[in-house]
């Protein structure tokens, strides 16, 4: 299937005027913003395969050019797979050159050896096990010791620099294998960053009637805006002039609940950009349109959620009394949204993602941004959005421990992962998820998709539709099979791992992770952020479990027939 190649533009960077506008403006008026932060998703091509060797483009059907959605065998990537001159074997179509079984030949074979880090011991592990379980218990145990950033540097520090040093003595290649990590890390946080500082500086107030069509139309618009400028932004943006339409009512707990549910966490599927596990995966080499396919799903969960929101807050809204509701409608002002300038720079965000840019110069138009909009934005915006770089500095912070932590524990599920047992469609969503809800969906995401690139006996109905993988480098298609994918990728150059994997359990994993990190408050970071500034509005939300009771009587039936439908 061929996939649109981004473009993007970026003009008028002077600040606009402050706009009053009612709900449904606003929707026009954000969904536009978004449609111009996705211009550069919407012009020319991306090739879905790479161009075939002679034994592979036999095997795959040749496209109508009325037909769309098939892929000719002569297309190529465009930029992401390089022009191929060595053919296969003959006698053994479409085999990898030394390959004795091709459903043998992983990723970890078919890419460099030296890379290759087998024999980790399990207890070189633990280091990342512990760092999690800090992540999820201390905060839980003394809340206002763990806020401290400097706590948590010494924790990172006395659990990551160990594992550092253990890492460059005994791994293959070490200086690689850290610089790696270090690239990824940097990546990592220059994306959130970059997304976080843009949109503080977008400021929405006013105060709507805290109607059930007008807090859905919220909870909708931050569910789209989660896929574009991350599950973070979409969160700080909306959740204040949220909070500010129901002041006036007392039922507003269930409001921030779902909230959390669709903006904080399933709204983020459909980019990279969405989501720290989905940018981690792109880091991979995951193809930026890939997560495009998983809008069944995000539609399903979002567009239920949003259904059972209604007809909730429904009953709720009749529980009113009068004379709130009179206040309600009393207090109206229209919404103003100032900075909206900054969606300019989004959208350059996007497009340096989007375009595949090497590290370095991705960075650099990211930072380009954030200067632009820093310059271009009144500070009064940030204030009024009371925007602190706390909550990116505890990113900074703790990830930096993660990173380095997880080093030997990823190899070691490379190495080890067929042997775990998960090896269905099935197995990977629910483990996923499960660790997702009560550990760092992020760091969650990579384990399992390490432990995916360790399996190369799958089930023959998941080797119809493979993919494979590698920094600058992809090939994937509705006409793609395992064997095609491991031909094609042997034939790579050999620098960083390479990964090949059967669509259903990349979408498994990714799915898994996105979505069950709605579970817990420790699922995702935004849960957090979301319930503390609900709490200084005055709303008295749920403890820990308290707010699981939420997640398991509404979420976990919906995820449930997500799976059924989708994933079986």
């Amino acid at each position: 299937m061929c996939l649109p190649r981004p473009r993007a533009a970026l003009t008028g960077l002077g600040p606009k005027a402050p706009t009053d506008i009612t709900i449904a403006s606003m929707a026009r008026s954000l969904i536009l913003s978004l449609l111009f932060c996705l211009l550069g998703l919407t012009i020319g091509p991306v090739k879905a395969m790479s161009s075939l060797d002679p034994g592979l483009q036999g095997a795959v059907p040749a496209a109508d050019p009325a037909a769309p959605g098939q892929v000719s065998g002569d297309t190529g990537l465009a930029g992401l797979v390089p022009e191929q001159h060595d053919q296969a074997p003959s006698g053994t179509p479409g085999a990898a050159p030394d390959q004795k079984d091709p459903g043998k030949t992983h990723a970890t074979e078919g890419s460099s050896e030296h890379h290759k880090w087998t024999g980790v011991p399990l207890w070189a592990v633990l280091p990342f096990v512990v760092m999690l379980l800090c992540i999820a218990i201390i905060p839980l145990i003394n809340e206002h010791w763990w806020e401290n950033n400097r706590n948590r540097g010494a924790v990172c520090a006395l659990l990551g620099i160990p594992v550092l040093i253990y890492t460059w003595s005994v791994a293959p290649s070490p200086g690689h294998v850290i610089w790696h990590t270090v690239e990824e890390y940097l990546a990592f946080i220059a994306l959130l960053g970059s997304l976080f500082i843009i949109s503080g500086g977008v400021v929405i107030t006013g105060n709507l009637i805290g109607k059930p069509k007008v807090n859905t139309s919220f909870l909708f618009i931050g569910g789209v805006m989660a896929s574009f400028i991350g599950t973070t932004g979409a969160a700080m943006l909306l959740i204040r002039p949220l909070l500010k339409t129901n002041s006036e009512r007392r039922h507003k707990l269930h409001t921030v609940i779902f909230f959390i549910f669709i903006v904080c966490n399933c709204g983020g599927c459909l980019t990279p950009l969405g989501d720290p596990p989905l940018f981690l995966g792109y880091l991979k080499g995951v193809p930026f349109t890939w997560t495009f396919g998983l809008w069944p799903e995000w539609l399903f969960v979002c567009g239920s959620l949003l259904v059972i929101y209604f007809v909730f807050d429904v009953i709720q809204y009749r529980r009113e009394e009068k004379l709130d509701v009179r206040k309600d409608i009393e207090h109206e002002r229209p919404l103003v949204i100032r900075g909206g300038h900054n969606f300019l720079f989004l959208g350059g965000v996007v497009a340096a993602v989007a375009f595949s840019m090497p590290f370095g110069p991705r960075e650099g138009v990211m930072l380009l941004m954030v200067l632009l909009a820093w310059k271009t934005t009144r500070p009064q915006y940030r204030h009024q959005n009371e925007f602190n770089f706390a909550p990116i500095l505890e990113v900074v912070v703790v990830f930096s421990g993660i990173f380095a932590t997880m080093i030997p524990a990823l190899a070691l599920l490379n190495d080890q992962g067929a042997s775990l047992g998960v090896d269905t469609s099935f197995k990977f969503y629910w483990a996923t998820g499960t660790l997702s809800s009560f550990l760092d969906n992020a760091p969650t995401y990579v384990s399992f998709l390490e432990m995916a690139g360790g399996i190369t006996d799958w089930e023959p109905h998941l080797r119809e539709h493979a993919l494979a993988f590698t920094q600058g480098h992809a090939i994937l298609g509705p006409h793609v099979t395992w064997d095609m994918a491991v031909a094609e990728a042997a034939k790579w150059p050999a620098k960083a791992s390479v990964y090949i994997i059967p669509d259903h359990i990349l979408k498994s994993v990714s799915l898994g992770a996105v979505f069950m990190g709605a579970m817990t408050y420790i699922g995702n970071g935004p849960n957090f952020m979301v319930r503390a500034i609900a709490q200084g509005s005055g709303i008295k939300m749920p403890s820990f479990f308290g707010y699981m009771g939420w997640s398991v009587l509404f979420l976990l039936p919906v995820l449930f027939a997500q799976v059924l439908l989708f994933l079986l």
